[in-house]
């Protein structure tokens, strides 16, 4: 049996921002950002691109811009301590690393066999370390996505929107809408992009499901933001053609719509990170959830007790 004791002040709507105002300005802001970063690659694709990378932490230098605008430097330090929230289940890690690379393989597979294609010359001969390190050097650069469209815009979006799936799929059209300027030259364009906007709205999907059931965690989809973009460093991509991707993005809706049914009672992570400090009795263990919940222009802080055999790590 769980028993919950509930304490709850509210905090003067006039010192804190509207969660719409937060998500807006962050929006705004990771555009101009990014777009203004790319502006010279797509002025000049072959050029030298030293600021491109500086686009590719937009989300999170807006999330940081945004946080300590609205919290102050607490709250700051709070969307970086999601990369603290690491105990929950092995499956959900499992699912982070391998899904998107087992997704390519089946694409692969299809792909090759409908066309009569062949394996050979598809891969690149890169050493499993030189993969290993791309792997890991992507998780750092996709951080500067992820701190801020899941740590900082997801949990806000379903704290105001009607469940994590519609929450999941507008930041998946913003996040798409995001890539345009990558996508302008079709020349250096992995594929078409309307078919780029659809893989990613249903990849949004999946890293909502992640997100949530990892109770917040950044770990499960940087990690799964990497698996998606190491492929470039395995495949050539230039040789599968469009089929292949036309088929990737079946997939990756049909996993999308599999999670979305098959979790569909899972509680959404809103708000600011949750804070869980557990403390053990005996048998009985102690946790404390410091939640911030959304009514309005209403922020209210509750602190709930939760005493059970375990803390509850989902």
């Amino acid at each position: 049996m769980v028993h919950a004791k509930i304490s709850e002040k509210a905090v003067s709507p006039k010192a804190k921002i509207p969660v719409h105002v937060q998500l807006i300005v962050f929006f705004v802001l990771s555009f101009v950002i990014a777009w203004l970063a790319w502006l010279p690659a797509m002025l000049n694709p072959m050029a030298p691109q030293p600021l491109s990378i500086l686009g590719l932490f937009a989300p999170a230098m807006s999330a940081v811009i945004v946080v300590w605008w609205a919290q102050g430097k607490a709250g700051v330090v709070a969307l970086f301590k999601r990369y603290t929230i690491w105990r929950f289940s092995i499956g959900w890690y499992l699912l982070a690393l391998l899904l998107m690379p087992t997704i390519y393989m089946i694409a692969l597979v299809v792909t090759l066999l409908s066309t009569h294609g062949s394996f050979s010359n598809l891969f690149f001969a890169n050493s499993p370390l030189f993969i290993l390190v791309a792997y890991v050097y992507l998780m750092v650069i996709n951080s500067g996505e992820e701190i801020g469209w899941r740590g900082f815009a997801l949990p806000l979006l379903q704290s105001v929107l009607p469940g994590p799936v519609t929450a999941g799929l507008m930041l998946g059209l913003i996040w798409g809408l995001w890539h345009l300027p990558l996508y302008i030259n079709p020349e250096v364009a992995t594929m078409p992009y309307p078919l780029f906007l659809v893989l990613t709205v249903g990849l949004s999907l999946i890293y909502t499901h992640l997100f949530n059931r990892s109770t917040g965690s950044l770990w499960t989809v940087v990690m799964l933001h990497a698996a998606t973009d190491v492929l470039p460093r395995i495949l050539q991509l230039a040789q599968v053609g469009l089929q292949f991707w036309v088929v990737t993005t079946i997939l990756v809706w049909l996993v999308a719509l599999g999670l979305s049914f098959l979790l569909r009672n899972t509680t959404p992570v809103i708000g600011p990170y949750i804070e869980r400090k557990g403390e053990p009795i005996g048998r009985i263990h102690t946790t404390t959830y410091e939640v911030q919940l959304f009514a309005g222009n209403d922020i209210k802080h509750r602190q709930v007790v939760v005493l059970g055999p375990n803390s509850p790590t989902s």
